[in-house]
């Protein structure tokens, strides 16, 4: 029973992966095509040089719930597109709307929206089993004062423990998205070669987003899915320095 639930949890992760872009997004954002022009021209462009195949540019209305700047690339195959905030074109420059993009392209290119995916979609499974093998111990059965977990007054041992998995399993699954953050961070930084507008865009988006450039690091090892503003300045920094003794040295 247990692997069978798993299974299922696993089949609706893939499911939402894939419909989201066709279904759920829409319900809270409206989606116009960008106007043609250098900018259209010039996201179209990198994800070509990047080898990615997108069907069209599109801008949502973000600006009617948050303030927030942003664009993502999403949808697999002939769904593919590059969505932009109405918020991240009225404020940034060009160059800087295309280092964003140039960062998601980064995640198409290197997979990672299917394999968090498959993770997301293993982790679902491994989860219910672990989750169904702790609430058959006796002891904890005991503690409900049921026989066994059917017993609708087990409820409250299910959603303990639930909430006490899932806050164990977080803390390592923020730390891969770090990861894949500071990957996809490096991607934007070769595929543009643009640092200076790299800093400038990081910078805009922590007084955008209202973020806390070097937060507690505990904090941040806990709670935070992306690398702190600060080490993102030091990549791009890094980067430059890296790329100028390369021409030096060439």
């Amino acid at each position: 029973m247990a692997a069978t639930k798993g299974e299922q949890f696993a089949g609706v992760t893939v499911a939402l992966s894939f419909l989201a872009p066709l279904v759920f997004e829409p319900l809270f954002n409206t989606f116009t095509p960008m106007a043609r022009g250098p900018l259209r021209d010039g996201l179209l462009g990198l994800a070509a040089r990047d080898g990615v195949r997108v069907r069209e540019v599109l801008v949502a209305d973000a600006s009617r719930r948050t303030t927030a700047l942003n664009a993502y690339v999403s949808g697999f195959g002939r769904t593919r597109r590059i969505v932009a905030y109405d918020t991240l074109l009225a404020t940034a420059e060009p160059r800087e709307v295309e280092l964003v993009v140039a960062h998601e392209l980064g995640h198409v290119v290197h997979h990672d929206v299917a394999r968090g995916t498959a993770l997301g979609a293993l982790g679902a499974a491994l989860g219910v089993g672990l989750l169904a093998a702790v609430l058959s111990w006796s002891p904890l059965l005991g503690l409900a004062a049921v026989d066994r977990f059917a017993d609708p007054r087990s409820a409250w041992l299910l959603a303990a423990a639930a909430t006490i998995g899932g806050t164990l399993a977080a803390p390592f699954g923020r730390a891969l998205s770090r990861r894949v953050e500071h990957r996809a961070d490096l991607h934007a930084l070769n595929l543009t070669e643009a640092p200076a507008e790299f800093i400038a865009m990081q910078r805009r988006l922590t007084l955008t987003n209202v973020s806390d450039p070097t937060p507690p690091r505990l904090l941040h090892l806990l709670l935070s899915t992306h690398p702190t503003p600060s080490s993102r300045l030091a990549t791009a920094r890094a980067w430059r320095t890296a790329r100028s003794a390369r021409v030096s040295g060439g």
